[in-house]
């Protein structure tokens, strides 16, 4: 009797420690159309954004956003948005994209510029902390910074460029220790720690650590509301690579000399999405216990209420990589719209479906 007992403690001892994964839901894959026209090809996706059926991608090498109408398996190109330069609606490099309220935000390396959704240029302004990641909310731009002169990680400012106010102490979420890396300046080591995603329902901001699984919600006043950490939910995949970021760049520290200047990515994530107040979760494709990449990917969705995985998203997709990815509705039925990069082929945007039972 006590041996059963002592077996069925080791059970659920060891269920405790097992990713919650949910529902499994099988996904398949259209290859979407795309209506280019004159100019609305594009070499690479740094990042894509969609507002009802407009569909928006950063044509980062042509220093342009492409806008499309979406339209089931199709993107029919309407206009460019922006253009190379660096005058009034002239851009350098956009990377991140954010929409709010019929306004469409653009970083590049200069700061951000705001456009309607027809494209016509609204305003600009430079961004003098050097930004992580962004999101645009409330008509303010809440900005995650590498800045080490600053010591709060999320800078907030009005659409006029003034900076508002700042929140989340650096310290209080990582132990920074510049000195036991070698050849990064601090600026290099924050950009490596932090690197992350801030996305907003609305109602709140949620910054997710990509390379240490922390995620935190805040009020857009920049309150606290809760802070959460992602690798219980997630797989042994990912908690071998937190803990490999751990041991580099906070326990031991890193040597960018010995390292031949590469940085390991080591990315728990690629990208982060809300919908339907649940926060999507698009899993990095390199597997780092078996030091190769997977060919399969993995969309998890985590409701940030109970704090529990309702439903992991797969589908086979080869050796091409993702991301970025946006939710879609289809009347009512959820969709992925995913980007992937296939070696020696241009990007390639996908439409993933819950395969029909």
């Amino acid at each position: 009797m006590r041996k059963c007992a002592s077996i069925l403690m080791f059970f659920l001892a060891a269920l405790s420690f097992l990713p919650l994964m949910g529902e499994q839901i099988k996904l398949q894959r259209t290859d979407v159309k795309i209506d280019f026209k004159e100019d609305g090809y594009y070499k690479a996706i740094p990042h894509i954004e969609l507002v009802n059926d407009l569909f928006f991608i950063s044509d980062n090498f042509n220093h342009r956003i492409l806008e499309y109408r979406s339209q089931g398996n199709k993107l029919e190109f309407l206009r460019p948005v922006g253009r190379a330069g660096q005058g009034p609606g002239d851009l350098q490099l956009p990377t991140n994209i954010s929409i709010w309220n019929g306004v469409l935000a653009v970083q590049d390396q200069i700061g951000i510029s705001f456009f309607n959704l027809d494209g016509t240029f609204k305003s600009k302004f430079q961004l003098l902390s050097k930004s992580v990641t962004f999101t645009f909310a409330d008509g303010k731009i809440y900005s995650a910074t590498y800045d080490s002169k600053k010591p709060e990680l999320i800078q907030v400012y009005a659409g006029t460029s003034e900076r508002e106010f700042a929140f989340q102490e650096k310290k209080k979420l990582f132990p920074l220790n510049y000195d036991i890396h070698k050849g990064l300046s601090p600026d290099s080591i924050e950009r490596i720690i932090f690197e992350g995603v801030l996305v907003t329902d609305g109602r709140y901001i949620y910054y997710l650590n990509k390379r240490f699984g922390k995620c935190l919600q805040y009020t857009l006043q920049g309150e606290k509301a809760a802070e959460r950490d992602l690798l219980p939910l997630l797989g042994n995949n990912e908690k071998a690579k937190a803990r490999e970021n751990n041991q580099l760049f906070i326990e031991e520290g890193y040597d960018l000399i010995k390292a031949n200047r590469m940085i390991p990515q080591n990315y728990i994530f690629d990208s982060v999405r809300i919908a339907d107040n649940k926060l999507y979760l698009l899993l990095d494709c390199y597997d780092i216990v078996d030091r190769k990449k997977k060919t399969q990917m993995e969309i998890v969705c985590i409701n940030p209420e109970k704090w529990t995985v309702e439903a992991t998203y797969t589908a086979d997709i080869g050796d091409a990589w993702t991301m970025d990815f946006v939710v879609a509705r289809e009347n009512g039925d959820l969709a992925f719209i995913v980007p992937l990069r296939l070696p020696k082929e241009d990007e390639k945007i996908c439409i993933f479906r819950p395969a029909k039972k």
